[in-house]
């Protein structure tokens, strides 16, 4: 049977306090197993972990489907982990473990945990109080009333062991939180904790631990007397066993804990290093990444958001032993959404309109046909807008012939850089941009982003950038969020070419590069290739360069420069347009390439030629080392270098880099003298190509992102609509008047979408009498089933005779309806809002 688990419980953007929990855990038990439970609508993260990681679970490994649904909508983020933890560690169990221990993720331990291992030896529950000493009788928070209210166990750690005492506890534990794992202080409720004041009395086997290393946090900081000796801490003279960064925010450094105003970090300067060490290691465990990561059950399916209100409403109509089938479902005839809303889904197209150059033979035209191949390839219609007719290269490329100007779909993205924006804006219909949601595939090859262009991302809801590099630039200068969405690499079986085909001689082992005139000569920086070939290789030696390039006539005096350049070598300038076949079958039939680029954004060339398998040497900075390692290609060594004169769009002192020369022809000598360990690294370029730049590879990237626009698009559709409910509403100011006006004009108001069930479907979602209203005066004061021909005439010769006075009662019976439903309502508030001020640090704490 198995010993010992130590496990955690969180949302996908806790994911680095995950990590770092259990990697301190290894380190002081290196024998222990560790497990977490990722809560979150995708039960287990992107990433990519590594062997000695925790086993990951999901709430789907020991709740049903609709058990787990029901419970993650009726609870925020903090009272679901904490609901699911009695099942988690009742599953735990289940697998064989004898030793459970839980602790919060965003726990550290710093010594072995051998006292509580040795407690649940004798024990079945092992648990720790916050306090152990009183608090002065002051007015700082946390006060003992606080305690008192929050639980006398802090239930960021549990202990237990395996026993049929301790499985009734997880039992009984499971069946109250269930249903009653509110954060709902004012009722005697706080999450899973509060319940856990019963369990001494209620089982045996409980023992208490005050030793002071354990669960040491904001709370008990001021009775521990925490001293620190040669790098390691101590409280009340025993070794710290384990800390709690409960509310810690690495974000505010100065800020022990948002629950905590009793102190801050200058009143406790000894456990600043401890605070600088562990915000260390959750930034190498990627926690500006993870945090940012939204949480899956904050919104139904369609992405609109679910406000607390509509939680508490639905646990209550659960109560009343109500169904809805799936909560976060939006259509269906028991929807719930459709219920607290009073919207009816809308189902718009799906589809993504993209405009780009689709003609023109250049990079960023290249890119956006390998976006629209993965959106295809992913099930998405699509609309084609072309913009070729600007480009200064040549428009020959046949891959997609249908255009239209039109933008048919709810997702636009516009592979155009930021630069032509407003060109692009200026050109396309009227309302191209309204009413979508809008992404800009943007390039850009230096740290610094031109400040006179961002504006232009205010036209966009997200950016899209093909490298890491162009991402970081950007988010230094716009607001807009930028996404990495790297180009897709990927070639299509080609009629091989020799050598010869291009005029080059077959025996030679020929070096390639390949560039755009068009795209700035000097950062291509083609010399700094011909000065590494030329002292890598004597003229007489079996070795060429092939310099591809094209747009020649748009820079005469540069392309003079080369030529004079490459005298007196082998190198032969390969000048004008090559069909796509022809290009990548030059690319195959060379041995190696060189790309010496003082930056690029990605670096197409270089990938394509890695695709192919070929050794490639190129400069180790910017763009392309989003996928060049040592592994796979040969970095070539630089240093900074500031740009002194404005050239083309890169202004004078911003930074790139400036490739050794020296080292470049060390490597196209290596690369030469060693075929078989460069073809090994070639080899291996391909396969990282095939696995991270494929259409598939691109696609599930793509995919992520167009589910995620798509439930925020429709969030959009459905805000939309209830704001037209609401603006349907009589304004306070007005609402006699509106109702005072002949009953010709309020029918009329009516079929305009005026009347007054317009606004009193926007009350739905908050209170159950305005789901509720009673039949109008006249609607039924004659059943006809009673009341004979006779009586049938008669009501409706009445109903004709009083229908003015009739309509009139309607209206002011629903404007009343509503004016008591707003009064409800802020009453309602104003008791939250006293609720939260009697326990302001408990409102929203995460222990």
């Amino acid at each position: 049977m198995k010993s010992t688990v130590f496990c955690t419980i969180a949302a996908k953007n806790y994911f680095a306090c995950i990590r770092t929990l259990t990697d301190s855990i290894r380190e002081r038990h290196p024998q222990a197993e560790t497990a977490a439970l990722v809560v979150d609508r995708d039960e287990l993260p992107p990433l990519s972990l590594v062997p000695a990681s925790p086993r990951l679970h999901g709430p789907l490994d020991f709740l049903s489907e609709g058990r787990f649904r029901s419970m993650a909508f009726k609870y925020d983020v903090t009272e679901l982990c904490t609901a699911v933890k009695p099942f988690y560690l009742a599953y735990l169990f289940s697998q064989g473990y004898r030793k459970v221990v839980y602790l919060d993720p965003d726990i550290l331990a710093l010594r072995p945990l051998d006292i509580v291992l040795e407690a649940l030896d004798q024990s079945n529950i092992v648990l720790t109080p916050h306090l152990v000493e009183p608090l002065p009788l002051d007015d700082k928070i946390p006060t003992e009333v606080n305690i008192l209210q929050a639980g006398a166990y802090n239930l960021g750690f549990i202990g237990l062991s395996a026993s049929a005492e301790t499985e009734r506890m997880l039992a009984w534990w499971s069946r109250r939180l269930e249903d009653f794992c509110f954060n709902e202080v004012g009722k005697g409720l706080f999450v899973d904790q509060k319940w856990i004041d019963l369990a001494p009395g209620l089982f045996d086997g409980v023992r208490v631990l005050r030793h002071p290393g354990l669960n040491v946090a904001y709370w008990n900081l001021r009775e521990r007397e925490i001293v620190e000796k040669d790098g390691e801490f101590f409280a009340k003279g025993e070794p710290i066993l384990f800390f709690h960064f409960s509310g810690y925010d690495t974000a505010r450094p100065g800020v022990i804990s948002r629950h905590l105003s009793r102190y801050a970090m200058d009143d406790y300067p000894v456990v600043a290093p401890l605070f600088d060490r562990y915000a260390k290691l959750l930034a190498a465990n990627g926690h500006a990444t993870y945090r940012k990561i939204p949480y899956g059950f904050d919104a139904f399916d369609n992405g609109f958001p679910i406000e607390p209100a509509m939680r508490r409403q639905y646990a209550d109509a659960l109560r009343q032993g109500r169904q809805f089938g799936n909560p976060f479902a939006v259509g269906g005839r028991r929807s719930f959404f459709r219920e607290v809303t009073g919207v009816e889904p809308v189902e718009l197209p799906m589809g993504v309109n993209i405009a780009g150059y689709f003609r023109a033979e250049m990079g960023i035209g290249e890119a956006a046909r390998g976006y629209v191949r993965v959106i295809r390839k992913l099930g998405y219609a699509t609309s084609l807008y072309d913009f070729s007719d600007t480009a200064l290269s040549r428009k020959l490329d046949r891959t997609f012939g249908e255009f239209s100007q039109e933008s048919p779909f709810g997702i636009n993205l516009v592979c155009i850089n930021a630069d032509q924006v407003e060109v692009f804006a200026s050109r396309a219909a009227e309302g191209f941009f309204q009413n979508r949601y809008n992404i800009g595939l943007w390039a850009w090859e230096l740290p610094d982003f031109p400040s006179e262009w961002a504006a232009c991302a205010q036209r966009f809801d997200e950016i899209w950038t093909a490298s890491n590099f162009i991402r970081a630039s950007l988010e230094k200068s716009i607001e807009t969020p930028a996404y990495t969405v790297p180009h897709v690499v990927e070639i299509d079986a080609i009629k091989p070419l020799g050598k010869s085909h291009f005029g080059l001689r077959e025996k030679d082992f020929c070096f390639l590069f390949s560039f755009d005139f068009n795209s700035v000569f000097e950062r291509k920086n083609p010399l700094a290739a011909v000065a590494a070939f030329k002292r890598a290789f004597r003229p007489d030696e079996p070795a060429c360069l092939a310099l591809k390039c094209i747009n020649e006539h748009l820079a005469p005096d540069d392309f003079a420069r080369l030529e004079a350049a490459a005298q007196g070598a082998n190198i032969r300038i390969l000048n004008g347009y090559l069909s796509r076949e022809e290009k990548h079958a030059l690319t195959q039939a060379c041995d190696a390439y060189v790309s010496l680029h003082r930056s690029e954004g990605f670096g197409l060339t270089i990938a394509e030629a890695m695709y192919f398998g070929k050794p490639v040497i190129a400069t180790g900075w910017s763009g392309n080392m989003d996928f060049m390692t040592p592994a796979n290609s040969y970095p070539v060594e630089v240093t900074p270098a500031v740009i002194r004169e404005t050239i083309s769009v890169y202004r004078a002192g911003n930074v790139w880099a400036e490739p050794s020369v020296e080292h470049a022809a060390r490597l196209m000598r290596d690369v030469y003298d060693h075929p078989a360990a460069a073809r090994a690294r070639g080899d291996q370029a391909a396969r990282d190509m095939r696995e991270h730049h494929s259409v598939a590879a691109i696609g599930r990237v793509i995919e992520a992102r167009l589910r995620a626009i798509e439930r925020e698009r429709r969030a959009r559709v459905a805000q939309r609509a209830m704001e037209r409910a609401r603006a349907a509403k009589p304004s306070p100011a007005q609402p006699l008047a509106a109702l005072d006006a002949p009953a010709s004009t309020a029918l009329a108001a009516s079929r305009n979408g005026h009347h007054p069930q317009g606004w009193r479907l926007a009350l739905r979602s908050q209170l159950e009498v305005a789901r509720q209203s009673p039949p109008l005066p006249g609607e039924a004061y004659m059943d006809d089933s009673q009341a004979g021909a006779f009586g049938r005439i008669s009501k409706r010769f009445l109903a004709r005779l009083f229908r003015f006075y009739i309509f009139h009662q309607n209206n002011l019976n629903q404007h009343l309806q509503g004016r008591v439903a707003e009064l409800t309502e802020d009453v309602h508030r104003l008791n939250e809002a006293l609720a939260e001020l009697r326990a302001h640090w408990l409102s929203s704490q995460e222990r």
